[in-house]
């Protein structure tokens, strides 16, 4: 399975926090989703 994922141009030169609430069942898959989306994006 691979994804593509893009961000705003102006994203691209700051921090984005994003505040996760409720990790229950679709909150911690959620979690995974945004864990392998900043290492898809920073190529870690």
């Amino acid at each position: 399975m691979s994804a593509t994922y893009s961000l705003p141009a102006e994203w691209l030169d700051r921090s984005i926090k994003i505040a996760l609430v409720g990790v229950g069942g679709n909150g911690s898959e959620m979690l995974d989703a945004l864990g392998r989306m900043h290492l898809s994006l920073t190529g870690c």
